[in-house]
């Protein structure tokens, strides 16, 4: 009850000015999703997927094959059979390694991708805000139309909504996307300049060539 009464007293005691808050909202997936570097770096890594699935299959298919000609081509114990086993013990271990290797790497890839999208959002942000005088800028997620039938999961994500209405004015969303993506098309026309004398554009950086699926 004390600090409930020093809570109301020092907002009572509060500046006027205090009411005078800016405010807006900006919608971060909505955000993310409409940038044009997430829709590029999705395509690098649906490249990645592709070609990682396909070193894959290729290990998996010499281990297969391998294990085949041991059934069917070698007597068990003989020196031919246990060389071909020690053969395919290198080939399982490499193929573990792999794995694992590369699957690090695709999520320490995917990871600074992440961040990288984020923090352009929220530099952007912090752009706007300035340009507009504004103090504060909220996260909005409006609820999804197909809600979860689990009573749990429903209450999760109601107690999880930071803001339950929001006039479209105050809504940034549309012109820090607009902004964003001019920003990274003007990057894009910078790249292309740095082409050599030839008029070939200089290559791009290549992430890690891996999937986790």
């Amino acid at each position: 009850m004390l600090s409930l009464i020093c809570m109301l007293t020092a907002v009572a005691a509060a500046p006027e000015q205090s009411a005078s808050i800016n405010i807006a909202v900006i919608n971060v997936a909505n955000a993310s999703e409409q940038y044009k570097k997430t829709t590029q770096l999705e395509q690098q890594f649906d490249q990645m997927r592709t070609a990682f699935n396909e070193a894959r299959l290729a290990k998996e298919e010499e281990i297969k094959r391998l294990n085949q000609a041991l059934e069917t081509q070698f007597k068990p114990g003989s020196a031919d059979y246990k060389a071909r086993q020690r053969e395919l013990f290198v080939l399982q271990a490499e193929y573990e390694t792999f794995m694992k290797d590369e699957g690090e790497k695709l999520q320490t890839s995917v990871t600074k991708s992440l961040r990288t999208i984020y923090d352009d959002i929220t530099q952007m942000v912090g752009k706007v805000a300035k340009e507009r005088n504004l103090d504060l800028v909220l996260p909005i997620e409006p609820m999804p139309e197909a809600l979860p039938e689990d009573p749990q999961q429903l209450r999760q994500q109601i107690m999880f909504q930071k803001v339950i209405y929001a006039s479209d004015r105050i809504d940034v969303t549309a012109e820090v996307v607009s902004r964003l993506n001019q920003e990274f098309e003007k990057q894009g026309k910078a790249s292309e300049s740095e082409a050599d004398p030839n008029g070939t554009a200089k290559e791009a950086p290549k992430l890690a060539s891996v999937d986790n699926s």
